[in-house]
């Protein structure tokens, strides 16, 4: 079906908050509910505070761990299974074995720049890297063919590659207070200019 994604979206966000599940903030934020915070925070605690994944692992969180628990779950069999990843990774990390990663947020990542071993998320369609150090996108981020959201919000991103302009599925680039941002390479202002909520 011809179906606009946004409005698929909103009209779930919509339902939600007539729900009480989400709730809007004061800056337009979206926020879950108090009573179902605490409710997920105590089922929560019970059912996700393992250290160690499954050989199935679809979904990952990997929050106040060193670069250790990382470069173990990368460099393991269980990584090849995982399709989102949530992480703060203090140092970089080779992703060659994340092939089947779609959703990957790398949100406050402290390295200037990313390891080329990006090109090996071909099935990567969102990307957060929004207060996170990185200056420069590897030349590879061109190769992420199936990428829809790239955040780059309140990054230290200086420069926007050339490389971007082969992102034909990018629907939604957050550039949101990127004071850093200093080149945007010749092409990319149609990129940015014609995809939607940009």
């Amino acid at each position: 079906k011809d179906i606009d994604v946004e409005v698929t979206a909103n009209q779930w966000i919509n339902d939600l908050i007539n729900r009480f599940m989400i709730e809007e903030t004061d800056n337009k934020n979206l926020k879950l509910h108090d009573i179902f915070h605490d409710l997920t925070s105590y089922v929560g605690v019970k059912e996700y505070s393992r250290v160690s994944t499954a050989k199935y692992t679809l979904h990952l969180s990997l929050l106040d761990v060193d670069n250790a628990e990382v470069h173990k779950h990368s460099a393991s069999g269980e990584a090849n299974k995982v399709r989102a990843l949530l992480s703060v990774i203090w140092s970089s990390v080779e992703f060659t074995n994340f092939k089947w990663l779609r959703v990957l947020s790398l949100t406050v990542y402290r390295m200037d720049e990313l390891p080329n071993s990006f090109e090996f998320l071909s099935l990567l369609k969102y990307l957060d890297l929004s207060y996170s150090n990185v200056r420069w996108l590897p030349s590879s981020i061109g190769k992420l063919y199936n990428l829809q959201t790239l955040d780059l919000s309140h990054s230290k991103i200086e420069e926007l590659p050339k490389e971007m302009g082969e992102l034909y599925n990018l629907r939604h680039l957050g550039l949101k207070e990127t004071w850093s941002l200093k080149f945007i390479a010749e092409g990319l202002g149609k990129l940015i200019i014609c995809g939607p909520c940009i």
